[in-house]
């Protein structure tokens, strides 16, 4: 194991309903991801204490900067 979660050790964790976790999942408010279709969900903790605070996760945060800092140069030039 690499230190993932899976959606009811998450909501264990979080103190919420099983289901409440795997709907942020499937709507996209909380990050993470599947191996194969329709399989199980791995959550890392970094990505549900950032949604347990409400904030965007780590690997969402440095997306969004490296569109914005595409963004500029494109704009710059």
């Amino acid at each position: 194991m690499n230190g993932d979660l899976t959606a009811a050790q998450s909501a264990e964790l979080a103190q919420r309903h099983p289901d409440t976790i795997r709907r942020a999942l499937a709507d996209g408010t909380l990050h993470g991801k599947q191996r194969t279709r329709k399989g199980r969900w791995l959550i890392e903790p970094a990505c549900l204490a950032a949604w347990e605070a409400g904030e965007p996760c780590p690997h969402r945060a440095a997306a969004s900067n490296v569109v914005e800092l595409a963004g500029r140069s494109r704009s710059a030039s």
